[in-house]
């Protein structure tokens, strides 16, 4: 511890030492010995950067500075050591100035000098070191200030320094403020607007950086502007520019052409922001003419997406003026940009106008401190607005403004969350404040209109009277501010004598806070209560004001007018538009409106459309109000300054009684009146609209000049309605103090010959109706013109009921003593205790005799009817054989009755009975006969809608349809008995014989069973006889019985239904079944019917097969089933829904066995189910089928699932899927398996599930008869068509098969075949021409130079014939593989020539194409093996298309497939390719190839496949040993050659110098 702390004192005494040395540090005067003592001194920092600064100037010291120079900078740096600097950054600063100086502009080295020596007397450290770097930072970079964030630049003038000492004081007081005002880091908000306060240019002296004809770039990291050239001076030691002139061009703002002329102004050059007042700005596009005002710009960042903020620019004044390139719009204003944004504000702080014409014609007038400007568009947050109307105008003081001059449309809205939003529109033309969320004007529509915005908050449309007054709103005043200040304003107006006051004095007067009693007026003077004096500061009560301080009193007249619209307005309809041609206001969805509440005057339009015309008139369609008289009608006008409402002749004045009006009871009175030419309604007097002046009239007063006529047929009255013959005529009325009597009314009863006319008094009823009471003279009077006569007995009384009294009536031979009678326009009715029918004959009428007792009827005169009831009686006839229960028909021609006419054998009802003597007739009846048993419940017969025409004395009834039919449910005749209905047209009772017979109008009749377990089963027939012992129904001319989709048609057309209702079964019956698509037969069938949806037995069905063979077919188990109705009826019924009608279908169904041979189609057996399905065309199957192979019985397949319908051929679907009954795979194609080798199968299982497959067919599997052999036709391909060369083709007689398609040869990736193939299945041969596609990637690298040499060889040998020239064997090929569609192409494209296969698809783009070998297969070997010549296409994209010489060998192996290929071009030009255990070796007769292959193959590796270089020794065993293997004959021969060969040129050999293999 000890030693730690004197090795820390030690530190401290050294350091303290060296400062001292510095401190005290004595320079020489001499340049020579000063130079040596300043690098000294500067070493001793051990700072690279000083160190080399000093060793830098001592390099210019004595060539580049004279002695007086040199003086000055010794100096200077004494200076610095007297004051404490030692070998620190001014001593550096100054030393690196000097040199830069010296070196680069030595002109202004002495104006340095002298800089540094004032700055460093008077600066200390700090800001000398400041004054320095910005002098170095000029000198290095051209910069007047650099920072991370942003620079300046000065990119052009002239400089000089110099130090100023003439206005220091005032400089550095003005630098402490201009510092405390720095506002560079203040957000900046994007809608801010240069303040208009004025700011004086700084003094600034000290050291200076004078410059002339300076250009400025301001550079941040997001922005940058370049202004210039300017005259000033830099304060080095502030960092502020004071000058003049420049120019500051728009660009950074988006627009070139957009610049500002400077006069005088400052800046910090630290700071990347400019301020200058008094420019002149220029912008040709959108002034016309320059204006001045203030500039601004700041270095910001700018925001994506978003205009620039900056630059900026404000106009001192409002006089600028746009371009006249809107020739509607003249605006006179202020002019601002941020960025290229328009504006209208100014510094002078003073509203802009605009004003808009339309059709010349001025059409409003806005007024904004800040308009936004654009090319078309003008809008404002706050703007005042108005526009003429009608010689008056529309008016608001604060509203969001928008105009849009191409569209035409204004928009206008409230200003929310000021004191303006509440505020309405004045129209002083129609004399209504308008308030509205928003406005629109569409100037082509003429429209301007007012509506409301749905949201959160939605205000209704509201319009007021300009002389609207309510207590309430005065009080609320009051209540709102806690004094009355109009009450106040009236008070000190009168005591003081004065219009017009201060706020001050008002708060005075009355004790109240000057600044809220001037917060309160300049709020209601907002509100129009008080006018603003502006430069008298002086407030007096408006006109709305003294209206409301009277009002109160209730010492001036208003109104309550006021109307809201609740309406949903859009696009196209608003809540209030005024149509400017006419200028009528229209407000939409005014459910009622008052205009005068003390009056009670209020008004509900039907449509809840209200039309307000000039000075608040207004029209509409529904009901006015006023106190007790209620108006209603189309087109009601009400006239505002005279107070009157115009009744229109379609109009209806109601009045309720004044009795029931006081007790607030309801009924109006009066409705039916109609007044011929209109009239005239007073409400009050004009002057009193109120009702609440004093000395001033408010009784209503009606003037009808014309007179008018009251009408009976008011829906009020119900059923009693009289026509307009019927009427109370009244002349002229003119009828005033309707407020303190009801309207009567003297006139005349036109009674249009009920009774005669007579004069009365109409007046208001008990009920609220119009009518009168009159007494009638004791005599009989005439009745609908003498058809009848009564003598009333009562008062005769017209009210709602009608035109009634009492009455003693007298008509034909009825005598009826009423108490009470209903006289209407073409009826009465009456109703009395007493009445009586004598019997007589009367003209042609026969009347029998009967007594009527508390009775009710009602007489049509016009129609010759009178109807006649009792009350719970029944009239008997016919000596009491006879009775009826219900109605009598009285009429000239006779008696007539309706209701149940009852016998002992019968009874019937009808609406329409005639009685005679003999009997009686009834028409559209319904009526039973009654069973011989007295004990049966049951009816023989029973009819609806039946006509009957019954003899008492013959005893037969005859019954006959009526003539409107059988149509409906209500018609028919059902036999009870028997169980069944029928609509027969005909029937004849016969009583005597006991039976009844039944005949149709037509051919035949229906007859429906009413047993519910026979469904409803319904049939025809032609005849029917029902035996009433027997109780038996015997139907003729039965054509078929219908059972769903069934037709039973009966032996003869006979059927028979027994006493319980069935059908006897039927014999020897046919069976058809026609629906829409199908057509099923079937005979000799025994047949019961059980129900509608029910039947059994059997019946025979003839099928014809594939090859028009019949087999016939035994088919039962005949069924229903129910189809989709069914199960959509059961759902609903679940759902408690009305049940769907359940529909059926047939279905039955016949077993085949095997023994039974049937062939659906050549050599395609079937057994199992055959079902009949009605609605299906064919039968359908659901067994199984088999081909019949007669000649190979390896080859016999099992049973295969068959569930289809036949159609004209059957063929089996061959696919993947394919299984037998077992559900064992099967398959038809080429196979490998590793022991057994090559085989074929034909619907018949593979021997092992993993044997290879070669070749697949799929498709349709069938037998042809003209070929004799099985074929499986490919499915369609893309195009729909059936390419029938790639079908497989069987003869099972002759063992042989061919087939075409994709071949899978082997297992290897690296080959890809297609091509055709036969198969021997006796012998087990099987030969192929394919197409190979060798993809071998290690052939690539050496693929072109092979090509090449095998073209140049083949020209050569004049080697012209293609690789493949049948053209249609190599597009069968081509269509395998690429598809036939490629192909189609390719054949066109070829049609004018060779075009290379690689052309026709990339898949064709392998590395060796070899598209016509013929390929055997060896089992001995395991491997396919070539004959003759191969086809060579392409090798890559280097096209060949040539047949060479050569033999191909693919061996399919335990260790993986392998090839040998040799391609002979010549005889001394050959090729081998050996291709095993992912090795490609290659060797040729060409010695440069076999170099290119060693160099090539070691590069050419990879996972798959390296290329190799092999000898020729191993294509020579390869030769050999396919000649040994599948061409010993050709091997012979070659070895004949060979040494005839020899034996003819023994030399041929020492010829050749070196060996063909190349080594």
């Amino acid at each position: 511890m000890r030693i730690l702390r004197t090795a820390l004192l030690f530190c401290i005494l050294a350091l303290a030492g060296k400062t001292v040395s510095a401190q005290n540090l004595k320079l020489s005067d001499d340049p020579g010995q000063f130079m040596v003592q300043l690098r000294k001194l500067m070493d001793g920092s051990r700072n690279p950067q000083y160190i080399r600064s000093a060793a830098q100037l001592d390099s210019v010291w004595m060539s580049a500075l004279n002695t007086s120079q040199q003086t000055k900078f010794i100096n200077i740096i004494k200076t610095q050591i007297s004051k404490g600097q030692k070998a620190g950054p001014v001593m550096f600063l100054l030393i690196r100035n000097t040199h830069a100086f010296a070196k680069q502009s030595p002109e202004n080295l002495e104006g340095f000098l002298d800089l540094a020596t004032n700055s460093g007397q008077k600066y200390d450290g700090k800001t000398l070191q400041k004054v320095l770097e910005t002098v170095r930072t000029i000198n290095e970079t051209n910069k007047l200030y650099a920072a991370n964030y942003n620079s300046l630049y000065l990119l052009e003038g002239t400089y000089k320094y110099r130090f100023d000492t003439t206005n220091a004081v005032t400089a550095n007081a003005e630098a402490t403020v201009a510092a405390a005002n720095d506002s560079w880091d203040t957000p900046v908000d994007s809608n801010y607007v240069i303040t208009p306060k004025s700011n004086p240019l700084p003094v600034i002296s000290g050291a200076m950086l004078d410059l002339q004809n300076a250009t400025f770039a301001m550079v941040t990291a997001s922005d940058s502007v370049v202004f210039g050239p300017a005259n000033g001076s830099v304060s080095l030691k502030d960092g502020v520019f004071v000058g003049k002139n420049g120019k500051f061009n728009w660009q950074a703002g988006g627009d070139s052409s957009i610049y500002a002329d400077l006069d005088s102004y400052s800046f910090n050059i630290s700071q990347p922001k400019l301020v200058a007042e008094n420019v002149t700005l220029h912008s040709d596009a959108q002034l016309a003419a320059p204006i001045k005002g203030t500039l601004e710009y700041r270095g910001v960042k700018k925001i994506k997406g978003q205009p620039a903020p900056y630059p900026r620019f404000v106009s001192n004044g409002i006089d600028a003026r746009l371009k006249e390139t809107r020739k509607n719009i003249d605006y006179k204003g202020g002019f601002a940009l941020i960025g290229t944004e328009m504006y209208s504000s100014s510094l002078s702080d003073l509203p802009s106008t605009i004003k808009v014409k339309y059709k010349d014609k001025l059409a409003f007038t806005a007024q904004s401190k800040k308009f936004e400007l654009k090319d078309s568009v003008i809008a404002a947050s706050f703007a005042t607005y108005s526009m003429p109307l009608g010689g008056d105008s529309l008016y608001h003081p604060g509203v969001t403004f928008k105009y849009n001059d191409d569209e035409g449309l204004v928009k206008l809205g409230r200003v929310e969350r000021t004191d303006y939003a509440p505020l309405p529109y004045k129209d002083t033309y129609h004399k209504m404040n308008i308030w509205s969320q928003a406005m629109r004007w569409r100037f082509p529509n003429d429209k301007v209109e007012f509506f409301r915005i749905n949201g959160k908050q939605v205000a209704p449309v509201k319009l007021e009277s300009l002389d609207y007054f309510k207590k309430e709103r005065f009080k609320d005043i009051s209540k709102e501010y806690g004094f009355q200040p109009l009450i106040m304003a009236a008070n000190y107006t009168q005591t003081e004598k004065k219009s017009a006051f201060l706020s001050d004095d008002l708060a005075r007067k009355f004790k109240q806070k000057p600044e809220i009693m001037r917060n309160t007026l300049q709020r209601l003077t907002l509100e129009e209560y008080f006018i603003y004096n502006k430069e008298t500061d002086e407030f007096a009560l408006s006109k709305k004001g003294i209206l409301f301080v009277l009002a109160n009193l209730d010492k001036a007249d208003y109104d309550n007018f006021q109307v809201t619209s609740q309406y949903t307005a859009n696009d196209e309809t608003a809540n209030a538009t005024i149509y400017l041609p006419d200028t009528m206001l229209t407000v939409l969805g005014v459910s009622r409106f008052v205009v005068s509440d003390s009056l009670k005057i209020y008004a509900v339009p039907q449509d809840k459309k209200l039309i307000i015309g000039k000075n608040r008139n207004f029209t509409l369609n529904g009901q006015m109000v006023a106190s007790n008289y209620q108006f209603r009608g189309q087109n009601i006008k009400f006239d505002y300054n005279q107070f009157f409402v115009n009744v229109a002749p379609s109009d209806s004045i109601t009045f309720t009684p004044r009795e029931k009006f006081a007790k607030g009871q309801k009924g109006e009175v009066g409705g039916h009146v109609k007044y011929e030419k209109g009239g005239t309604f007073y409400l009050s007097d004009p002057k009193n609209k109120s009702g609440l002046q004093k000395g001033v009239k408010k009784s209503p007063r009606l003037v009808v000049e014309e007179g008018m006529m009251v009408y009976f047929d008011q829906p009020e009255r119900g059923t009693v309605i009289y026509p307009r013959e019927v009427n109370f005529k009244i002349p002229k009325i003119d009828m005033g103090g309707l407020d303190e009597r009801d309207v009567i009314f003297e006139g005349t009863f036109n009674a249009n010959g009920i009774i005669p006319n007579i004069q009365t008094v109409l007046k208001s009823m008990p009920d609220n109706s119009l009518g009168f009471e009159y007494k009638p003279p004791v005599t009989d009077m005439k009745l609908y013109e003498g058809k009848a006569m009564a003598r009333f007995t009562d008062t005769l009384t017209m009210d709602n009921t009608g035109l009634h009294s009492k009455a003693i009536l007298k008509y034909m031979s009825a005598s009826m003593t009423a108490k009470e009678v209903l006289l209407t326009a073409d009826s009465l009715m009456a109703s009395g205790e007493v009445a009586s029918i004598k019997e007589a004959t009367i003209g042609k009428g026969y009347f029998p005799a009967v007594q009527l007792k508390d009775y009710a009827l009602k007489w049509y005169p016009n129609a010759d009817s009178m109807f006649i009831n009792t009350q719970g009686k029944s009239f008997s006839f016919y000596n009491g054989t006879t009775s009826l229960e219900g109605g009598l028909l009285l009429r000239s021609s006779g008696l007539y009755g309706n209701g149940k006419l009852k016998r002992a054998d019968s009874e019937l009802s009808s609406p329409d009975i005639k009685f005679n003597k003999d009997g009686y007739l009834a028409n559209r009846s319904e009526f039973a006969i009654n069973s011989v048993d007295q004990k049966s419940t049951k009816k023989l017969l029973t009819g609806k809608n039946v006509n009957i025409d019954f003899n008492f004395k013959t005893g037969i009834a005859n019954f006959l349809t009526d003539d409107t039919g059988f149509g409906s449910d209500s018609s028919g005749m059902e036999i009870p008995t028997a169980s069944y209905k029928t609509l027969i047209g005909s029937a004849k009772w016969d009583m005597a014989k006991k039976t009844i017979l039944m005949k149709g109008f037509g051919e035949t009749s229906s007859y429906t069973s009413t047993d519910p377990d026979q469904e409803g089963l319904t049939f025809n027939g032609s005849e029917a006889i029902y035996d009433v012992e027997k109780v038996t129904l015997n139907i003729k001319g039965v054509p078929f019985i219908q059972t769903a989709d069934v037709k039973i048609i009966p032996d003869g057309g006979l059927v028979s239904v027994d006493s319980k209702g069935k059908i006897a079964p039927l014999k020897k019956a046919r069976i058809e079944i026609d629906t829409l698509n199908t057509s099923h037969r079937m005979r000799d069938a025994d047949i019961r019917i059980d129900s509608r949806n029910h039947f059994e037995g059997s019946a025979t069905y003839q099928y014809i097969t594939a090859r028009k063979d019949t087999f016939n077919i035994k088919m039962q188990n005949f069924e229903l089933r129910e189809i989709g109705a069914a199960e959509e009826g059961k759902k609903q019924r679940n759902g408690n829904q009305a049940p769907a009608s359940v529909k059926y279908y047939t279905t039955a169904r016949a077993d085949i066995k095997e023994t039974e041979n049937l062939l659906l189609s050549p050599r395609i057996q079937y057994k199992g189910g055959i079902n009949l399905i009605a609605y299906e065309p064919s039968l359908q199957l659901d067994g199984f089928v088999k081909p019949v192979i007669k000649f190979r019985k390896d080859f016999q397949s099992s049973w295969i699932v068959y569930k289809d319908a036949p159609g004209e051929t059957v063929a089996i679907k061959i696919d993947k899927d394919l299984k037998n009954e077992h559900e064992i795979p099967l398959s038809v194609g080429l196979h490998y398996n590793e022991a057994k080798g090559m085989y074929m199968s034909f619907l018949s299982p593979k021997d092992s599930d993993g044997d290879e497959d070669i070749y697949t067919a799929q498709g349709e599997l069938n037998y042809n008869e003209d070929e004799k052999a099985f074929k499986v036709m490919p499915p369609p391909g893309a195009d729909g068509l059936i390419d029938e060369a790639n079908a497989l083709r069987f003869d099972d007689k002759t063992g042989l098969a061919t087939f075409s398609g994709p071949l899978k040869l082997t297992g290897a990736t690296w080959l890809q075949a297609v091509g055709t193939g036969e198969a021997q299945v006796d012998s087990a041969r099987f030969s192929f021409n394919t197409m190979l596609l060798m993809k071998l990637p290690a052939l690539e690298p050496i693929s072109q130079p092979l090509a090449a040499k095998i073209v140049e060889v083949n020209l050569e040998e004049q080697n012209s014939t293609a690789a493949d020239d049948d053209a249609e064997q190599l597009n069968n090929k081509l269509s395998a593989l690429i598809g036939s569609k490629a192909t189609d192409a390719y054949a066109k494209l070829t049609a004018a020539g060779y075009k290379p296969l690689f052309e026709a698809s990339p898949a064709l783009d392998v590395p060796m194409l070899l598209s016509n070998v013929n390929l055997h297969w060896s089992a001995s070997h395991g491997a396919y093996y070539s004959q003759g010549p191969i086809g060579v296409a392409n090798l890559g994209r280097n096209n060949i298309n040539a047949q060479m010489e050569g033999v191909l060998e693919i061996r399919r192996s335990v260790d993986g497939d392998e090839f040998s290929l040799y391609l002979q071009a010549s005889p001394d030009v050959w090729y081998y390719f050996d291709y095993k255990l992912g090795e490609l070796g290659v060797v040729s007769s060409q010695v440069d190839f076999n170099d290119q292959i060693t160099a090539k193959s070691k590069n050419v590796k990879s996972k798959d496949m390296s290329l190799v270089s092999i000898g020729s020794e191993e294509k020579d065993a390869f030769v050999n040993r396919f000649d040994d293997f599948y061409q010993p004959a050709i091997k012979k021969a070659k070895l004949a050659a060979k040494t005839t060969k020899k034996k003819v040129v023994p030399a041929e050999k020492k010829k050749k110098v070196e060996p063909t293999e190349g080594f």
